[in-house]
């Protein structure tokens, strides 16, 4: 709401079902990228009955110092006031719904990128491996078999995928690493290790197999009638 010209110690008009009530500013809560996170907080009182019966309510206890946190929650519990459970257990089912809608956005919207990278990796491969025919006709003539070519050249494009997927984790981890924790120390982001894994796994597999192949093809002639041929 800073953004909108709302301060702290201001007034704000707020329409609450049927009516407008002028609401005094007196925190302003610290940007997030959670989902919803441009809602604002409003006394329970101002709601009106219906809302507040059929909406959630969520109440943070504070221990007292030198109480037993099990304690206070296990009379919580007998007390059936609802589902008790730890700030960080609460956090950690935050995150984790918050992160179930990011990888549904975030698939439909990486889903046409990869195609894109996929196939622009792949032709620039391809093309890189067609251009490299003399280069190894070359290496077989001084004495390197065509298995030994091809395997040069799969290492190779492991080496070149290796450097883009570190440069990659680098930048994201830049760019997103002061939003990991919270001011409490608590973790609001969570890393989606099992889609990095998949992706790194299919880079490394995409482009094995895309050397694998083009190698093979470019090996394909004999090398005494490319190595004398003009480029």
């Amino acid at each position: 709401m800073a953004g909108t010209g709302v301060r702290r110690g201001g007034t704000a008009v707020a329409r609450i079902g049927d009516r407008s009530v002028t609401l005094k500013v007196v925190a302003r809560m610290p940007a997030t990228m959670e989902n919803n996170s441009d809602s604002f907080l409003v006394p329970r009182d101002l709601l009106p009955p219906a809302a507040v019966a059929s909406a959630r309510a969520e109440t943070v206890v504070k221990v007292a110092p030198g109480t037993p946190v099990a304690a206070v929650a296990d009379r919580l519990r007998a007390a059936r006031v609802g589902k008790v459970e730890t700030v960080d257990r609460w956090v950690a089912a935050r995150v984790a719904e918050q992160q179930e809608q990011n990888d549904g956005v975030m698939i439909v919207l990486m889903g046409l990128a990869a195609v894109y990278a996929v196939v622009a990796v792949i032709n620039a491969m391809v093309i890189a491996g067609t251009e490299r025919r003399r280069e190894f006709a070359v290496a077989r003539l001084t004495g390197l078999s065509r298995r030994q070519v091809v395997r040069s050249a799969l290492l190779e494009s492991c080496g070149v995928t290796l450097i883009g997927i570190s440069l990659g984790l680098l930048v994201a981890t830049a760019a997103l690493g002061g939003f990991l924790f919270g001011p409490s120390g608590a973790e609001i982001l969570a890393v989606p290790w099992r889609l990095i894994a998949v992706l790194v796994a299919g880079a490394f597999a995409i482009s094995a197999l895309t050397s694998v192949l083009t190698t093979r093809a470019a090996t394909r002639v004999p090398p005494v009638a490319l190595a004398a041929a003009r480029e």
